[in-house]
């Protein structure tokens, strides 16, 4: 049987587009690694994009500097991943000091780019079990994506997590099955079911985007979701 290849070469002026609407937008990108201990990873943004030596100059987020100089050791390849674009790009590596330069990359990991899957109004199908503020909160999710999860608080609870925070522990829970992970909040709205009808209660929904972005990781998540999906479906 005839394998399908693991790089594909990609466009230039596609790759521009990309970046340039990534700096635009101030997205994040996800640089990481495979290693004994596991997966090594850390966020960045581009800082700028120098079509003519066709480079992106990146700064680190947070304390990603630290996890920036685990990875880098000279020159190689770099991989890293868009979430907002769904693209996996290999990168050579130029240079890090207080910032990360790296050439356009020329090949991309090949895989389906196929619109997100999302499981929407999942009541209490799946369930979310995470820690914050030294409580442990138990919910069911509203809605689950490889890229993501929401949930739901009632009115009368009171939360304190805000966009941005991070949630380093999480875990699903469908059945007999487990998914550990972590997320960054990426929005927390005001719901009213007298303007949506998908809601059942006013309250707060709180969006998180993962931060697994390898692909041994989407592998997992793909096939939680298929056995969600043929639950629900039976």
């Amino acid at each position: 049987m005839k394998t399908k290849p693991r790089f594909r070469k990609v466009n230039p002026q596609e790759v521009q587009n990309i970046l340039e609407d990534t700096l635009k937008k101030n997205e994040l990108i996800y640089i990481w690694q495979i290693s004994s201990s596991g997966v090594v990873k850390a966020e960045v943004k581009i800082k700028r994009v120098d079509v003519r030596r066709m480079e992106m100059l990146m700064e680190p987020v947070g304390n990603s500097y630290y996890y920036l100089g685990q990875m880098i050791t000279g020159h190689g390849k770099i991989n890293i991943h868009i979430p907002e674009k769904s693209a996996f790009f290999v990168c050579d590596y130029k240079s890090f000091k207080d910032e990360l330069t790296l050439y356009w990359p020329e090949v991309e990991y090949c895989h389906e780019r196929r619109k997100q899957e999302r499981l929407e109004e999942l009541n209490s199908s799946v369930e979310c079990v995470f820690k914050w503020e030294n409580k442990i909160f138990r919910k069911n999710c509203f809605d689950l994506s490889t890229m993501g999860i929401s949930f739901i608080f009632s009115r009368q609870e009171t939360i304190g997590i805000k966009q941005n925070n991070i949630i380093p522990d999480i875990t699903l829970k469908f059945g007999k099955e487990t998914l550990s992970l972590s997320g960054r909040v990426t929005n927390v709205d005001l719901i009213d079911p007298v303007k949506n009808s998908k809601y059942y209660y006013p309250g707060t929904r709180v969006s998180v985007r993962f931060l697994e972005t390898d692909h041994i990781f989407l592998q997992r998540m793909n096939k939680f979701i298929e056995k969600i999906k043929k639950y629900l479906s039976s």
